[in-house]
Parts: C-alpha cells; sequence; structure tokens
C-alpha cells in the first residue's frame, strides 16, 4: 500500500514539476515540498486518483503560482530576468565607489538636460539638411537653422522644455519612455558629432589670433555660405539687371552650377551653335511651353548703384619722384 501509494505521489509531483519548470529553482522547491507533504496525506486518506481529487497537474501548478503569488507561466521567464537584474543591480550599488560616481552624475544631471537639446535639434537638422549646410558658419557648434542665430534661438527654447522634463516628476511608464529618448539620443551623437568634426575640419588662424572656420566644399556644384546656388543674377553699376552675362572664374573656364539637364531650362548657344552653358541668370520655360514668363525676374534686392572709383594704374614711386624733381626750380 505504501508503495502504491508513493508512485501516485511521485508521478503526480513529476507533473505539477514539469508544470512549475520556469520558475527560479529555488521558488519551485519550495513549492514542491509543500506540495509533497499535502499530497501523501490525500493518498493515504483514499485511493481515490489524485487527478479526480485536485485535477490535472497542469492545473494545479496554477492554483499554486496564484495561492504563492507568482506569476503565470509565460510570465515567469520575465519575472525571473527582472529578480536577476535586480540582483545584479543591488550588488552593484553595494561596491564603494559606485554611490560616489552616481552622485556626481545626479549633480550634474541639469547639464544633459541641455545637450540633449542641443543633441535633438542637431540631429533632426543633420537629418533634414545632411552634413553639408547643417552648421552655422559664423555661430561655431550652433545649428543652422535658417540662421545661425534662429538655430541658437530653437536649442535654446528645446533646452528650457528639456530641463523642465528633468524637473518634473514622472510616473514609471513615462521614466521608462524618458530613458529610451536619452539612449536614442546618446546613440545619435557620433553621427551629430561626426559632422561637426567635418564643417570645422580646417581651421585658418589670422594674423590677429582670431579664428576662422573653413568648411571643405562638396565636389558637385557651387556653393555659398552653406547654400548651393541655383542661380546668379549680374547687376551692373546702376544697380540695373542683367540678362545672358558669361561668366568665368579665375582660371577662364566657364562658371558651370552643375545642375544637372532640365528640359524646361531655357538654353543659350554662341555663334559657332555650342551652348553657353554659363550664361546667366537662369531662366525657365513654363511648364509645357518655350515662354518664359517674366523675363527680367530676380531676387528681392535692392541694388544700390556703385559709387564711381578711379580704375587707371597709378603711377610708380620712381616717376612720381621724376615728376617732382623736374617741376623743382
Amino acid at each position: 500500500m505504501t508503495t502504491t501509494t508513493n508512485l501516485r505521489v511521485d508521478s503526480y509531483l513529476t507533473g505539477v514539476a514539469a508544470a512549475l519548470d520556469d520558475l527560479p529553482r529555488g521558488d519551485r522547491e519550495d513549492l514542491l515540498e509543500e506540495v509533497r507533504e499535502h499530497l501523501d496525506d490525500l493518498a493515504h486518506e483514499s485511493d481515490a486518483p489524485l487527478t479526480v481529487r485536485l485535477g490535472e497537474p497542469e492545473a494545479y501548478a496554477a492554483e499554486l503560482r496564484a495561492s504563492a503569488g507568482l506569476p503565470p507561466r509565460g510570465r515567469a521567464s520575465r519575472a525571473s530576468v527582472t529578480r536577476t537584474l535586480g540582483s545584479a543591480r543591488d550588488a552593484l550599488l553595494a561596491q564603494s565607489w559606485v554611490r560616489p560616481v552616481l552622485g556626481f552624475l545626479i549633480s550634474v544631471r541639469p547639464l544633459w538636460w541641455v545637450a540633449r537639446a542641443w543633441l535633438l535639434v542637431s540631429a533632426v537638422v543633420l537629418v533634414q539638411w545632411g552634413s553639408w549646410g547643417a552648421w552655422s558658419t559664423r555661430l561655431p557648434l550652433v545649428p543652422h537653422v535658417g540662421s545661425g542665430l534662429t538655430g541658437a534661438l530653437v536649442v535654446l527654447v528645446v533646452a528650457v522644455a528639456s530641463v523642465q522634463v528633468g524637473r518634473h516628476g514622472w510616473g514609471v511608464r513615462a521614466r521608462r519612455a524618458l530613458i529610451g529618448v536619452n539612449a536614442v539620443l546618446v546613440v545619435a551623437a557620433i553621427p551629430v558629432l561626426a559632422s561637426l568634426s567635418d564643417a570645422t575640419e580646417r581651421t585658418v588662424m589670422q594674423p590677429n589670433t582670431t579664428v576662422q572656420y573653413v568648411t571643405e566644399p562638396p565636389q558637385q556644384g557651387t556653393w555659398t555660405r552653406g547654400y548651393r546656388v541655383l542661380n546668379v543674377y549680374p547687376y551692373d553699376a546702376n544697380g540695373h539687371l542683367l540678362t545672358d552675362v558669361r561668366l568665368y572664374d579665375d582660371l577662364g573656364r566657364p562658371l558651370d552650377l552643375q545642375l544637372g539637364q532640365d528640359p524646361n531650362r531655357r538654353a543659350v548657344f554662341d555663334r559657332t551653335g555650342q551652348p553657353a552653358t554659363n550664361a546667366f541668370p537662369l531662366r525657365y520655360f513654363e511648364p509645357g511651353t518655350r515662354v518664359v514668363a517674366n523675363p527680367s525676374a530676380g531676387p528681392q534686392v535692392v541694388v544700390p548703384p556703385l559709387v564711381p572709383q578711379p580704375m587707371t594704374a597709378s603711377a610708380t614711386p620712381q616717376a612720381s619722384a621724376t615728376s617732382t624733381a623736374s617741376a623743382t626750380p
């Protein structure tokens, strides 16, 4: 009778243990030890199968979890991971050097609140404009948002919001979301700092010790102040817009904006039939026509007339001295 009872208990207990195999070893052994005593008592009281009196081992194991306050099967693994991480955290905090470091990091949190605002704005500008043109040429370290001054104002506004977010007491979910945002910004700091380094790669020291940041121009197109030139509008000394003016660089090469092919761009040819790609300003036909709607259109600028200055060669010092000597009695 005792052997049969033990076999029934062992068989049922094996099924219960299999249903609890996702629990930490200590929790599982404590539950099984208590259950075995209870199963032994039930087996001695009656010869009825334990599955009839208690239900299937899986169902009985689920009841044990609930009564012990343990998570259902499937969530236990996450709970075990959470406990493991908690134990690791406690062990780390027990180290003598950890708390001073944490105290220092907490004291400099406001610096991070400002830094993450700068990172956020810089990352958005970098994604939108690319490395070239993402930074102000007049205000170092400031992202170019229309202008350097506007970029500085945007960073200031976002920094105020970031500080307010850091000072606010958030719930658990909000804190986790904020940690995720901080982690993304830390990763974004790599391309942002790389772009900033490229934009200020060459530094020219002037005689008056001022520093001028010179960005390396791209290989294609014509650029000025971080923007690509899409057209050129020449004006004469009286401030009148000129048309079909051919421009060359210092080596006599035709100025080419390298804008690629555009069937709507008005083409200009010289007398030999060769296209004059350096004739400015460029004009465009209305879509589907060969008509330029406004041939005299120009940028919205006021061009004041120039003050004439003499352009004749000045006399050499020797000639000046000779003339002076001849004029002296």
